[in-house]
């Protein structure tokens, strides 16, 4: 099955991947900026900052290569729920263990990964639409490629 789709309507639900990724990238730097302004943040712990870097780095990988070859990869529901819970919990783990003082994580160890995976997914939606001709959707748990040609 051919991913990208050649004149069928654009559902609502759907939205252009590199403004997205560009507009929450630009908006969460500048917030990020403005509050490191009035509030020096800490000195992050190197080690954990590269890790979690990397993973950042590594998670954006899958996705840009899927944008890149134009793959839409859909996985089963059940999976999207267990990742989504996985995530919400560990967020709330963190703000429950830095609110009791359990542990004081350093918030720029979830800022600047978030900020380079949304940067890598933003440049592979706009080098993926410049390049091949399509316009990259985000969808309802999926992308969708529509054919630049079709006036959507």
């Amino acid at each position: 099955m051919d991913p990208i789709v050649k004149g069928q309507p654009r559902p609502s639900e759907w939205h252009r991947a590199k403004w997205v990724f560009g507009t929450l990238w630009i908006a969460l730097t500048v917030l990020l900026a403005l509050n490191a302004l009035l509030v020096r943040p800490p000195t992050p712990d190197y080690p954990i900052l590269a890790v979690n870097i990397a993973i950042a780095i590594v998670i954006a990988t899958f996705v840009a290569r899927d944008i890149w070859q134009l793959r839409a990869r859909r996985s089963p529901l059940w999976v999207d729920i267990v990742i989504c819970v996985l995530v919400i919990g560990g967020l709330v783990a963190l703000i429950v263990a830095r609110e009791t003082r359990i542990w004081a994580w350093n918030k720029l160890h979830l800022d600047i990964p978030v900020l380079v995976l949304l940067g890598v997914l933003a440049l592979a939606s706009f080098a993926t639409e410049s390049r091949k001709r399509v316009r990259v959707y985000i969808g309802t748990r999926q992308l969708h490629f529509v054919d630049e040609n079709t006036g959507l």
